[in-house]
């Protein structure tokens, strides 16, 4: 009996743990749009306003906790986004790399658009460019991680090393499964063209630099907000009528209110009908 008692109240602190006060404070929350996959960005299918709490924010990633609806309940299929857009600033899922993979991480990529690079380099990160395959293994896979990734260096004028990772839209094929993503590569000399769309010889490609990469990328700065919704670029003006709006919904029978706000109601039905009739 006391074994059964035991496991009862088990069961009860579960119970309540797993229903309780799962949203975030409000003063730690933050505005967040999503698109749950990527063929939602290539498909330009934003998410509707929801927030989260950011964990820890670089100069070129953030981590969040999940995320929740106005409704104060978790999104669930928000949890693996392929990107995420916080103060107007767009970060892609760093899990669909093998070369720098982290599944907590979303990095702010150097392009973004059809085809979108982050640049890795000094300048980067320690959290993104730790991440990866080649991290919690034994040796070996050190060794071929870091072979696999020779060759993939590109300099710039003054003799400096960047990789490139690229993600290109294009690619990206709809199968119906949100978790289906392709993954991000580094750009190599080898798959240049077939990454990029391209048609250059082996010596042009041999011969660019990374200042000419950035070119072939069709690398300028840009505006998000230039493609951004209404609601992302400032928020839309507060109604007159919100706080008494909230009044009456906490206060007042749901008839009262969708009368009053829902053009529901007698008066308003007879005004459909002469407008049917006439």
């Amino acid at each position: 009996m006391k074994i059964i008692n035991q496991f009862a109240l088990l069961l009860v602190v579960m119970f309540v743990y797993s229903c309780g006060v799962k949203s975030i404070p409000r003063e730690e929350r933050v505005n967040v749009q999503y698109y749950v996959s990527q063929i939602n960005y290539k498909n330009e299918k934003l998410s509707e306003m929801a927030y989260t709490s950011i964990k820890n924010k670089g100069k070129d990633f953030v981590t969040i906790q999940n995320i929740f609806g106005l409704d104060d309940q978790i999104i669930n299929k928000a949890k693996m986004a392929f990107a995420i857009i916080i103060d107007n600033e767009i970060y892609f899922n760093m899990r669909n790399t093998k070369e720098y993979q982290n599944l907590e991480v979303y990095a702010k990529f150097n392009i973004v658009g059809t085809i979108s690079a982050l640049f890795i380099d000094d300048n980067t990160s320690s959290t993104i460019k730790n991440g990866g395959v080649n991290y919690g293994t034994g040796l070996a896979d050190v060794l071929i991680s870091d072979a696999d990734k020779w060759g993939k260096n590109w300099k710039d004028a003054k003799g400096g090393k960047h990789k490139i990772l690229i993600f290109n839209s294009n690619k990206v094929k709809d199968y119906g499964i949100r978790y289906i993503n392709i993954q991000y590569e580094l750009l190599s000399q080898k798959n240049f063209n077939e990454l990029l769309g391209t048609q250059l010889s082996e010596s042009e490609i041999e011969n660019l630099t990374f200042e000419k990469v950035k070119e072939e990328l069709i690398w300028k700065q840009t505006k998000l907000e230039d493609s951004m919704q209404p609601p992302l670029k400032a928020p839309f003006p507060k109604p007159d009528s919100r706080e008494q709006f909230w009044s009456d919904f906490e206060n007042k029978s749901f008839e009262y209110v969708a009368k009053k706000y829902g053009g529901i109601g007698l008066k308003n039905d007879a005004k459909s009908f002469l407008r049917k009739i006439k």
